[in-house]
């Protein structure tokens, strides 16, 4: 089965047994549908603590599985290895994935060092 469809099948299951629709942050029940994404995801937000947050939730144990498991980000998710920050620090990031150099230069061109907004 896809993880799409194993996905899909995990949100019917949360519907079909009556999950809460409570705000995951702060418990309040006092919360508005503000988006739906493939009629089944909602959007929602919380009156209380102002959190927005989708509906079916995950149960932290679904969490932890697909973020330590599935998910893949790039730099995001995949931790260099303490000797490859090291390395990274001896050249000063450039020409590695986390290279702001560019970013960098371009907002040194807008803003004057010292100055603040």
């Amino acid at each position: 089965m896809s993880e799409q469809s194993a996905f899909f099948l995990y949100l019917i299951k949360s519907y079909l047994t009556g999950q809460p629709r409570q705000c995951p942050y702060c418990g309040s029940f006092d919360n508005e549908l503000i988006a739906r994404r493939r009629v089944i995801i909602q959007l929602r937000k919380c009156h209380n603590c102002g959190l927005m947050f989708r509906y079916p939730k995950e149960t932290p144990e679904y969490n932890q599985k697909y973020y330590q498991q599935d998910y893949k980000e790039g730099i995001t998710t995949d931790m260099p290895s303490p000797e490859t920050i090291e390395k990274w620090k001896q050249v000063n990031f450039k020409g590695t994935p986390v290279d702001f150099t560019e970013k960098l230069n371009l907002l040194n061109l807008f803003i004057q060092q010292g100055q603040s907004a």
